[in-house]
């Protein structure tokens, strides 16, 4: 099959573009810019619900949970 057919051959245009990937997420700008946008996007989604009953909320990064009570 040579070096390129297998499924774990390590091809190396998926190597390269894993490795730039992996260089443009630890960018400290870039972190920053995600934490941001997180905050923003959280803010932003509790004020769309504010009229519901919600009994916990909280936020890491770009994962969320908001827990909302079963009875009005």
């Amino acid at each position: 099959m040579g070096i390129h057919g297998s499924t774990f051959g390590g091809n190396p245009v998926s190597i390269a573009a894993s490795i730039a990937t992996i260089d443009a997420i630890f960018i400290k700008e870039y972190l920053d810019e995600v934490v941001d946008k997180s905050e923003f996007l959280f803010k932003h989604l509790l004020n769309n619900l504010k009229h519901f009953s919600i009994n916990e909320k909280y936020h890491s990064i770009m994962y969320c949970g908001i827990q909302k009570n079963l009875y009005f």
